[in-house]
């Protein structure tokens, strides 16, 4: 081994401790600051795995749900495809049927004519039934296409009175509709007792949607989402489709509505007040802000604080007083003076339709729900 390989061998040891002694050459003060440095990042990354760890967990808990709600809707299919072949096969004994008793009738010329006309009466009082069994589901649909919730509220009811004025097999329809006795003379055919069947097994789910949805406008500021007709139009909904108030013994009296009327005004309140608890958690400024992100952050404050003012004008004083006071309310945005007599008879009827479905409501507690 030459000298110069010698000399090379014994510099390394050297080199390679001079970063080593850099290192080493830090003040106690630099060592203080880059020891809170450490600590304030250690700590801003924690605080970092806990918010994902968080929104993570509520996209599970979102997917489960979600993963329920897929597993009841695969259940109702389920029994729905299996109840069809005994539904066709019923339908085709009822065609059969009425094919042997029209051939009864021809054959049977000399029947007296008051059988004949009852036979006739019956008939015409399937058809009715039968036909708005066809009409009352698609009117529900096109509501709900609509978003309007007291148009399908009001729908199912009549639908389900429908079916309970035929038949007690249904326990929902006979809840929503009220408890009515059967006239002993009604008599169904197989085919109308199909029809039943397989519309109440379609619509069965819908009174649930129609509640989300109803109470998804509360959620809302109706200053910006449907006006006050939109909030009436969700309270009614929720009204007609409560099965307590649909149940109640006819012998209760005032109270029931009293009981009506404070429910339906705490479910307002208390809607309202949920959103503007979720408008004020948002205002929570952060800790540490930047000056590039100051401007940003107090346009964002400014916003949410222009809703709340916003909400607080029109779903806590205006609207309320319009829905449970004056029991009126603008149907439409459109000025007074561009009004005419027909739009006005139309808004009219809407109000009273939505309306006359609400009981009554006492000023005095809407003023101390206000304050």
């Amino acid at each position: 081994m030459s000298y110069a390989d010698s000399n090379m061998y014994a510099d390394a040891p050297q080199e390679a401790y001079q970063p080593q002694g850099q290192n080493n050459s830090m003040t106690i003060d630099e060592m203080r600051i880059l020891h809170r440095t450490a600590l304030v990042e250690a700590e801003s990354k924690r605080t970092e795995l806990r918010l994902v760890l968080a929104s993570r967990y509520r996209e599970l808990v979102g997917s489960s749900d979600e993963v329920i709600s897929m597993k009841e809707r695969a259940e109702e299919l389920n029994a729905l495809v299996v109840a069809l072949p005994e539904l066709i096969e019923r339908v085709v004994q009822s065609a059969d049927a009425s094919d042997a008793g029209g051939s009864a009738d021809t054959l049977n010329p000399g029947e007296s004519p008051s059988k004949i006309e009852g036979k006739d009466e019956d008939e015409s009082s399937l058809v009715a039934v039968r036909s708005e069994l066809s009409r009352l589901p698609r009117e529900i649909h096109r509501c709900l296409d609509d978003k309007n919730v007291h148009g399908a509220a009001a729908a199912l009811i009549s639908l389900f009175e429908v079916i309970s004025s035929r038949s007690k097999s249904y326990p929902l329809a006979n809840l929503l509709s009220g408890s009515k006795e059967i006239p002993d003379n009604i008599t169904n055919s197989p085919l109308l007792e199909t029809q039943m069947r397989m519309v109440y097994l379609h619509v069965q789910t819908l009174p649930a949607r129609v509640e989300k949805l109803a109470r998804r406008v509360l959620l809302q500021s109706a200053a910006k989402h449907g006006g006050a007709r939109g909030t009436a139009a969700a309270l009614s909904a929720l009204d007609l489709l409560d099965v307590s108030q649909n149940n109640a013994a006819p012998s209760s009296g005032p109270s029931q509505y009293a009981s009506r009327s404070t429910k339906l005004i705490d479910l307002y309140y208390e809607s309202k007040a949920q959103l503007l608890n979720n408008l004020l958690n948002r205002l929570t400024l952060p800790t540490s802000v930047s000056a590039a992100d100051a401007t940003s952050v107090a346009n964002a404050a400014e916003f949410i604080l222009s809703k709340i003012v916003l909400i607080l004008q029109y779903d806590v004083i205006l609207h309320p007083y319009q829905i449970f006071v004056q029991r009126n309310f603008p149907v439409t945005n459109a000025n007074e003076n561009d009004v005419n007599g027909d739009m006005m008879t139309k808004n009219k009827k809407i109000v009273d339709d939505i309306m006359s479905s609400m009981p009554r409501f006492d000023s005095d507690m809407l003023k101390s729900k206000a304050s």
